[in-house]
């Protein structure tokens, strides 16, 4: 597969588990715990298989904006883009990549008491950034 035909493109939709903390402030960066869930049938167990992943979000500028003064512990949210390793370095100096992932779109899932768009009156909120985000913290 020639390497032009791959891409770091991560979608999810999930539930916000922590308070959006703001960690950069020229440019606005932001950083907040996603839960999703899937579930599956496992023939080999004969049974309903449940799974909770955790993810971390970061995001800056105008999408930082947004979840600052929209997004809530509990908000139903959509975020769109790609997987990045923050590599650490321990005192005994093994590296570890922990993922996190780099929003590019952030889109809240309305419910009738959360935030009504006015603009175009659909059931969805979103801020989407066309520009790549380069700051990891």
């Amino acid at each position: 597969m020639p390497i032009r035909d791959c891409e770091n493109n991560v979608k999810l939709i999930g539930y916000v588990c922590t308070n959006v903390e703001q960690i950069d402030s020229d440019p606005v960066g932001i950083r907040f715990k996603l839960i999703t869930n899937e579930a599956f049938y496992s023939k080999k167990k004969q049974q309903n298989i449940k799974n909770s992943e955790l993810h971390l979000i970061k995001s800056w500028k105008q999408n930082a904006n947004f979840a600052l003064n929209n997004i809530n512990v509990g908000d139903h949210v959509y975020v769109d883009g790609k997987i990045h390793y923050h590599i650490i370095t321990t005192d005994d100096n093994k590296k570890i990549r922990n993922p996190e992932i780099i929003a590019s779109k952030i889109t809240k899932l309305n419910r009738k008491d959360n935030i009504d768009n006015s603009e175009n009156n659909n059931t969805e909120t979103e801020i989407n950034t066309k520009e790549e985000a380069t700051a990891v913290s």
